[in-house]
């Protein structure tokens, strides 16, 4: 159980999952694992892109920060600022990670009633 507003956290949510989508190559997948503990739930959406560069990684959150791997797709920027707010409102984190062989992972972590 969570305490949450669901419609923000849906949009959080489906901000996430929509990068990964518009980021992750034809003919592969994208993955929305989740994790429970007793203090949180741990939602973990991975794609198989490009993944971002080291110094972009905590810049993506911000509002309208284009990463230099995103030239060829639409968009203003402002999806994963908009989850990065909704998440820690509601007392979350967000944060995101290269994966080793490919693709990034942007891990959500929500307190537990």
């Amino acid at each position: 159980m969570l305490s949450a507003q669901p419609d923000l956290l849906h949009r959080a949510i489906d901000n996430v999952v929509r990068n990964a989508v518009k980021y992750t190559p034809e003919q592969s997948h994208v993955s929305i694992r989740t994790i429970c503990s007793d203090a949180y739930v741990t939602i973990v959406v991975s794609d198989q892109g490009a993944g971002v560069l080291h110094d972009e990684l905590e810049m993506i959150f911000q509002p309208f920060f284009r990463g230099t791997n995103t030239s060829h797709a639409d968009g203003h920027g402002v999806g994963l600022a908009i989850a990065k707010q909704i998440i820690e409102a509601h007392g979350g984190t967000i944060a995101a990670y290269n994966e080793p062989a490919a693709g990034l992972s942007v891990l959500i972590k929500l307190p537990r009633l």
